[in-house]
Order: C-alpha cells, then sequence, then structure tokens
C-alpha cells in the first residue's frame, strides 16, 4: 500500500468518526515519509489528547519539509500557554512559505497588543484570500481609533463572508451613526451564524432615517413641528448608540467575570495546603491558563469602556433641545434602562488588569448599584473634577458654569433642558 493509499484510508477513517482507524492509518503513511500525513497524525493525536505524540509528529513533518508542519505545531504550543514558542513556530512557517502562519503570528501578535508587529502578517493572510486577516486587521485599527480603516476592513471580511467582519463592521457604523448600514450589517452578521448579532438587533429600537422623517412630517405639520421631529429622532438615534456600546461593555464584563472566576479559584485551589504536589501543580497550571485567557478579554473590555465613555460624552455634549435622560427613557424599555445604569456603574469604577483586581472592582459595581444614582441620572458623565467649569445653556445658548442650576443670563431651569413636547 503506498503513503497516499494509506493517507486516503485515513481520511474517510477521520471523516466517519473512527479517530482510531483514521489515526492506524496516518501512521503507515508517516513511516513511509509522507509529511502531509504526518501533520494529519498530528492533529488526531492532539484530538485523542496525546499532545506529546502529536508534537513529535509536527517536528518530523517541519523536517521533513512541509511548510504548514511549524503552524500546526505553534498552535499546540499557544494552547499549552507557550506563547514565545509558538511565535518562534509560527515565524518559520511563515519563512517557509505559510499563509495560514502569518495569520496565526498576526493574530498572536494583535492578542498581545503589539499591533505595529501584527499588521503585515494580518495583511498577507488578507492578500492570500484569509476573510479572517481583514477582520483582525480592522480589530487593530479600531483599537487605534481608526474608525474609517476599520470599517474598510470589516467591509472586505465582511464580503468575503466572514460574520464576525460583518459584526464589526456593524458596530462601526453603528458608532458612527450610520443606522441602515449598521443594521444590514448586523443582520448579515446574524445570518452567518454571529451570537450577539441577533441580540443587538433585537434591543435597538433602529430610528427611521431622519430625512424621511422630515419629508413625512412636513406632509402633516408646519416647519417648526417638522424642525422638531427632526431634532428628537437625532437625539434618538444618540441614544440608540449608547444603548448599542452598553451592551458591548456588558458582554464584555461578562466574559472577563467567567474567566476570572476560573483563575482566581485554580489559584486558591493551588495555594490550599496540605495536599499532593501533583494537584498542586494542575491547579497552578489551570490558573497560568486562565491569567492568559483574561488578557484579550480584559483588553476588549477596556476598549469597549473607553468608547461608551466617548460616546456618553458625545450624547451629553449634542443634546442642546432635548434632555439625554428623558430622551433614553423614551426610546428603551425598562430593562434595557437598568442594563445602563449598570454600565454607568462600571464605568465609574477602576477595573485592574488582573482576575482578582477584576472581581474586586465588580464588587465595588455592585456597591454602587445598592445605592440609586442621584436625580435618577443613568447615562455616563465624568465626575465633576474632570468636567469642563463652562457649559453652554441649552435654552439661550451663553456660557454659564457646569455646577449651575438656573441660567444667569434666560432665568430658565439648565438642569431640565427645554420641553419635549412636539
Amino acid at each position: 500500500m503506498t503513503a497516499e493509499d494509506a493517507r486516503h484510508r485515513g481520511l474517510e477513517c477521520q471523516e466517519a468518526g473512527d479517530l482510531a482507524g483514521a489515526e492506524r492509518a496516518y501512521r503507515e503513511a508517516d513511516e513511509l515519509g509522507d509529511a502531509d500525513s504526518t501533520i494529519l497524525l498530528g492533529l488526531v493525536l492532539k484530538r485523542r489528547g496525546d499532545l506529546s505524540s502529536a508534537a513529535d509528529a509536527f517536528r518530523r513533518a517541519e523536517a521533513r519539509g512541509h511548510r504548514e508542519a511549524a503552524s500546526s505545531f505553534g498552535n499546540l504550543l499557544r494552547e499549552g500557554g507557550d506563547l514565545e514558542g509558538a511565535k518562534a513556530a509560527y515565524e518559520r512557517s511563515v519563512a517557509a512559505g505559510s499563509v495560514s502562519a502569518a495569520l496565526n503570528l498576526g493574530l498572536l501578535l494583535a492578542q498581545e497588543g503589539a499591533g505595529d508587529e501584527a499588521l503585515p502578517y494580518l495583511r498577507a493572510a488578507e492578500e492570500n484570500g484569509f476573510p479572517e486577516g481583514s477582520w483582525a486587521v480592522g480589530n487593530v485599527l479600531q483599537g487605534r481609533g481608526d474608525f474609517d480603516g476599520a470599517e474598510a476592513a470589516y467591509r472586505r471580511a465582511a464580503e468575503a463572508g466572514n460574520a464576525s467582519g460583518a459584526y464589526g463592521l456593524g458596530m462601526v457604523l453603528l458608532r458612527k451613526g450610520n443606522f441602515g448600514g449598521a443594521r444590514a450589517a448586523l443582520q448579515q452578521a446574524h445570518d452567518l451564524g454571529h451570537e450577539g448579532a441577533g441580540e443587538v438587533l433585537q434591543e435597538i429600537v433602529w430610528p427611521d432615517d431622519a430625512d424621511a422623517v422630515a419629508g413625512s412630517a412636513s406632509k402633516n405639520a408646519g416647519a417648526d413641528d417638522t424642525a422638531a421631529r427632526v431634532a428628537m429622532e437625532a437625539a434618538a438615534k444618540w441614544a440608540q448608540v449608547y444603548v448599542a456600546i452598553c451592551k458591548v461593555v456588558l458582554d464584555d464584563a461578562n466574559d472577563c467575570i467567567a474567566v476570572a472566576n476560573e483563575a482566581v479559584n485554580a489559584r486558591n485551589a493551588a495555594a490550599q495546603r496540605p495536599q499532593h504536589e501533583i494537584s498542586i501543580e494542575t491547579f497552578t497550571r489551570l490558573a497560568k491558563e486562565k491569567e492568559e485567557d483574561f488578557i484579550p478579554l480584559y483588553r476588549a473590555f477596556a476598549k469597549a469602556c473607553a468608547t461608551a465613555r466617548e460616546t456618553a460624552a458625545n450624547f451629553l455634549a449634542a443634546q442642546t433641545v432635548h434632555d439625554p435622560e428623558v430622551v433614553l427613557r423614551r426610546s428603551v424599555g425598562e430593562d434595557v434602562l437598568k442594563d445602563v445604569a449598570l454600565v454607568q456603574a462600571i464605568l465609574r469604577v477602576d477595573y485592574e488588569f488582573t482576575p482578582a483586581g477584576f472581581l474586586e472592582g465588580v464588587r465595588e459595581t455592585n456597591i454602587l448599584m445598592q445605592n440609586p444614582f442621584s436625580e435618577g441620572e443613568i447615562i455616563y458623565a465624568p465626575p465633576p473634577s474632570l468636567q469642563s467649569e463652562d457649559r453652554a445653556c441649552p435654552w439661550c445658548a451663553e456660557t454659564i458654569k457646569a455646577a449651575a442650576v438656573i441660567c444667569r443670563f434666560c432665568g430658565h431651569n439648565v438642569r431640565a433642558g427645554p420641553s419635549l413636547s412636539v
């Protein structure tokens, strides 16, 4: 039997779910020196939990000149927590001509926050037909605040059928106020199987295009009524953007909490005495793995919080006609308002970059949530010490003190804002 025959038999067994049979067939081909079968053997051994033998198989395939072998070995090392070893393996595979290794290396570098190093690899993967590369480029650019560049990259990924790319595009467009484009992109992401897209689509009350509202209003009301309706619509759009960002913060926070709890529990278990050294090593290894998993989750959470703070500031600053708190309460349901209030508490707490520190931040947030916010306000605003000492009166536009309740120029209550009646 030739190596090709054995490999073909192994593929048939694997497709039928017979991993033991696939392993036997791949071993036969491996013994005949077939590098493709050696990698397949390594992958089957990895699935069966024999990681040491899988590593040996990947090394043999690399020695036989297979360009993807070091990339597969790198994946094994990365999953085991050896990030430096994984990077070295990916670099060898890239040098051998592997495009998938370029993607893997770029993703790992981006996960570690080395965006400048990651981008050339990610772009190389994108140019060679990997839509995940486009998505990752968008993610790096979004983290830098380059939302135009991120939009273009996410769009390329979405056009290639990548669900994460479509979701990223939708969230960037939502942030930029392009509600029609955002809804279409999120719908595409949902159709492609993205879990979070459906929730965003359901929770946001998508406003109609402001021009359409203005056109409809002009047929049924006077010019003043039209202007008021358009202004209200614009305010409602800002409310929806803020709600969407708040959801991202909560989702990212929950992801962090789950992994942080596992990491802290494993550390605590390793510290228990007396117990067998093997148990201590097992818990310590699990703690390290979960601490590594926590790092990218925390970075995503921190980015979401920064975006939420910026969106809240823009929301509050843009409302010169309507009280933003009232607009928000008119735009969404009671359950969503509770989530927004929770996010305000989250944004008021400093969350540390460790699992234990993060859980302490959660405890501080829970304490804040036990006491209602002053005057029922739930949109995040910076602490008074960080705010400008002056602001514009929403009634007459004259400059007044930020803490003022009554405008000294027009005499209006500047905390409530003008009436919403139209």
